[in-house]
């Protein structure tokens, strides 16, 4: 999953360098292509002020959808569905079968469980998470 982060991500001033130019041997072996620079310093200019503001400095600039507003809304969408859905259904079952069949407390098997929970579904999730970011950096 580092990979798309390494192509994807790239410093706004074009006098530093990438994260994955400081690494030549992830850079040659992890990305095909070179790093999708930011949109530049305006696109930090975005950001700045209250939420209301910079909401209507995005649809102004970008629009609503498209290239706005909702850029990479599916895929946001689809991260924490499986996330949710994975969530909700590895947690209570592992943790049922570990206070059942290895007679654990119920707060520790709550721990262990969530735990295992938690990582597996941020596996899974995680290629969607790094898709929508590429998707909202690109141009």
């Amino acid at each position: 999953m580092a990979v798309l982060w390494l192509c994807c991500v790239q410093p706004v001033r074009p006098d530093e360098r990438s994260i994955a130019t400081h690494t030549p041997v992830a850079n040659r072996l992890l990305c095909p292509t070179p790093p999708t620079p930011l949109r530049g310093a305006a696109a930090l200019t975005l950001v700045q002020g209250s939420i209301p503001a910079t909401v209507g400095r995005v649809a102004s600039s970008f629009g609503v959808t498209g290239g706005g507003m909702l850029r990479g809304l599916t895929m946001a969408v689809g991260r924490d569905g499986i996330y949710t859905a994975g969530l909700l259904g590895i947690t209570p079952a592992t943790q049922a079968y570990l206070q059942k069949e290895h007679g654990q407390s119920e707060r520790q098997a709550g721990l262990y469980a969530s735990v295992l929970g938690g990582v597996t579904c941020a596996f899974f999730s995680h290629p969607f998470d790094m898709i929508k970011t590429c998707l909202q950096v690109s141009s």
